[in-house]
């Protein structure tokens, strides 16, 4: 009897699976903290509504359920607890027999931290005029400003960037968004993202570390491989003046695409001439983050390529924040320096993006379609994996991604960082570090020496922004060895050379960590 009592459970089951009743969502914006009123194709019941898996608490609203994406808690030590992240996130609605599925965009800690009028980004065609522009923009009748820049450059490069500031209600910020995005679907010549500014820490903890000797750059070295003939551009806040004696005339011009002068021409604007606009500092303390990067990568004391020419593009401010728009500006005019210095072949650049925020990899996304464009053209991209993994242990609703470096783009390497415990040969993945499969590599990360703003040795740093450039380092030499390979074989031969045994993941992150380490003992 009970077998036969199973058998009629289990068709039960299956009659009501059969009954179930499948929706598809259309893609939405959201916001950290602010209700999202969801229409549906039914009225709904009891519905449960889960954001990237997790339930959140939601109310019924005639044929709509409304739910918020909880915004994390900030700590009086400056760190925050619980809440969710940006980026696209898993949708789902259970309601009785229904179910509906789709994708929520949502608007991150980095979106919030900018601080001023939400803006939207748009790529025209190349070719396409203002006056095409503007009209595109006007038959929409959403409520923006716009600013209309050329962007000059290869590819996608050579359409301009319309920065679209809202000036409507901040309340129907999103809803104004999800329309401009479905108008601009219909436009194959409209690409749509959203303005945010990411950000990073600084700190340090653990045992201080040359990471040129750890990953075994001088092995490389020996056998002849320094960099030369590659050009590493470096997009953050500029290098310092007083570091020159760290480049011995590789550091070329650059440009700036922060304001003017926001940070009163201290030691880490050097981006042009020193007889030009940029001039010598007038004193005042230097961000310094982008003149460590640069050494690292390049530099002579501590660089992996101590033979690669730098390109400084400043990208991102005094307080280490870098809006979407100045670093697809900056990429653009890098792919343009090389593609005249190199006569059309840019596999010699390597771009380097230590920075990075949680918004990010809409549908139509414009830095991941100028980067996506860059690898295209030959051009290999390093970026830092994040530092946002204390964060989530401190409650977060879900896991962090982090952009550019979470997108999922073939000849983009996304580092992670390690730490080395006291009194240890071994290493391990730094606490903050970001975890999951879009991670490619690990590198040093935490007390990394570096040479600062100054033209000083410092190892106070903290952060896979530090990790990065060791691997743009690494590609550089690579890229001596193989001039004529593509991205994605120059970022296979760096995984398929890393070392496995020498970082030890702890069991909780084992399925979501790579545990391979940057190493060029053996090759190139």
């Amino acid at each position: 009897m009970r077998h036969w009592l199973g058998w009629i459970a289990l068709l039960a089951l299956l009659g009501a699976c059969d009954r179930l009743t499948t929706h598809s969502l259309p893609p939405r914006y959201a916001t950290l903290g602010k209700s999202v009123t969801l229409p549906l194709g039914w009225t709904p019941a009891q519905p449960q509504v889960k954001v990237a898996g997790k339930a959140l608490g939601s109310q019924v609203q005639g044929n709509a359920v409304v739910f918020t994406v909880p915004a994390p808690t900030p700590n009086q030590d400056g760190t925050y607890s619980g809440g969710g992240w940006g980026g696209p996130q898993t949708l789902e609605v259970l309601d009785g027999q229904h179910r509906a599925t789709g994708t929520l965009y949502v608007l991150g800690r980095s979106y919030l931290a900018a601080g001023s009028p939400p803006t939207a980004l748009l790529l025209s065609a190349p070719g396409a005029t203002k006056d095409q522009i503007s009209q595109f923009l006007a038959d929409t009748q959403l409520p923006f400003s716009t600013n209309i820049n050329p962007l000059g450059g290869p590819g996608v490069c050579a359409g301009s960037l319309v920065e679209a500031t809202y000036t409507g209600t901040s309340s129907s910020f999103e809803e104004v968004l999800s329309e401009l995005d479905r108008r601009a679907a219909s436009r194959p010549d409209v690409i749509l993202g959203v303005n945010p500014i990411s950000t990073w820490g600084t700190g340090a903890e653990y045992t201080p570390l040359n990471g040129r000797d750890e990953v075994a750059a001088p092995a490389a070295h020996g056998r002849g491989f320094t960099g030369k003939g590659t050009l590493i551009a470096v997009l953050d806040t500029g290098v310092g003046l007083q570091s020159f004696s760290e480049w011995g005339g590789r550091l070329l011009p650059g440009k700036r695409f922060t304001a003017a002068g926001e940070s009163g021409y201290t030691g880490d604007d050097y981006v042009g001439n020193l007889t030009g606009e940029d001039g010598v500092p007038t004193g005042g303390q230097a961000q310094g983050h982008g003149s460590q990067v640069a050494s690292l990568a390049a530099g002579t004391e501590f660089g992996v390529a101590p033979e690669a020419e730098v390109l400084p593009v400043k990208v991102c401010d005094s307080q280490g924040r870098c809006r979407t728009s100045d670093v697809v500006r900056g990429v653009c005019w890098a792919l343009g320096y090389a593609d005249t210095r190199f006569k059309g072949n840019l596999k010699p650049l390597i771009l380097n993006l230590s920075l990075g925020g949680d918004t990010g990899d809409f549908e139509r996304d414009v830095l991941e379609l100028i980067l996506k464009q860059a690898i295209e053209l030959g051009a290999t991209v390093v970026t830092s994996a994040g530092n946002d993994w204390d964060d989530y242990l401190r409650g977060a609703i879900y896991e962090p991604r982090s952009y550019p470096a979470a997108f999922d783009l073939d000849g983009l390497i996304a580092v992670g960082a390690v730490r080395k415990p006291a009194s240890s040969a071994t290493l391990e993945p730094s606490t903050y570090s970001n975890r999951g499969a879009w991670v490619d590599l690990l590198a040093p990360g935490s007390l990394v020496k570096a040479i600062d703003a100054y033209g000083q040795p410092r190892d106070t740093n903290r952060g896979t922004s530090f990790a990065a450039p060791l691997v743009a380092g690494a590609a550089a030499l690579w890229r001596q060895k193989l001039p004529d390979a593509s991205p994605l074989e120059l970022q296979n031969k760096i995984l398929e050379n890393a070392s496995t045994g020498r970082v030890v993941v702890p069991e909780a992150d084992r399925g979501r960590l790579t545990n391979r380490l940057l190493d060029l003992g053996g090759e190139p």
